[in-house]
């Protein structure tokens, strides 16, 4: 019975993780769709990898200490640019979050199409505290067949030129 239940554990637990072995280069694209479980995973992880580096550069390249609240009200904002800040220290740390910036942009992309979503709510991603109510409701959504399209995914026939360019 032991060896029963261990093996259906493991077989539900390698279930559980199958939808997270995807290439990164699927993942690297606004095209395609993706599921609760890989969303919220790979942000998680990726939040996590952002907040490490962030605070590893900032206290040993710049002996600056790295708040948790600079994720909710950026430092970097134009409504709170301070000219005491290092224009080395904000290229540095611009040039470090431009790669996690567009891998959450494809993520958040693919799981708006996943929910037949309005693409363009991806702007909410900019958005200081905005864009953590934003991963809270798309990890919890639930993905939408194609029997219930709550918005069309293609866009219509004119727009179809502009939207090879646009996520």
């Amino acid at each position: 019975p032991f060896l029963a239940c261990t093996a259906a554990s493991s077989f539900s637990s390698a279930r559980l993780w199958q939808p997270l072995r995807v290439s990164p280069a699927r993942r690297c694209t606004p095209r395609g769709q993706i599921d609760r479980l890989p969303y919220l995973a790979l942000g998680l992880v990726l939040v996590t990898a952002k907040i490490a580096l962030d605070a590893t550069l900032c206290e040993v390249l710049f002996h600056q200490p790295w708040r948790i609240t600079n994720y909710l009200w950026p430092q970097f904002s134009v409504l709170r640019w301070n000219k005491t800040v290092s224009p080395l220290f904000v290229a540095t740390m611009l040039t470090v979050a431009a790669p996690f910036a567009w891998v959450g942009v494809c993520l958040t992309t693919q799981r708006l199409r996943a929910i037949r979503a309005p693409i363009w709510l991806v702007v909410l991603f900019f958005v200081p505290f905005l864009k953590f109510i934003l991963f809270a409701l798309l990890a919890l959504l639930p993905t939408q067949t194609a029997a219930q399209p709550l918005v069309p995914v293609d866009p219509p026939e004119p727009y179809s030129e502009l939207s090879r360019w646009l996520p």
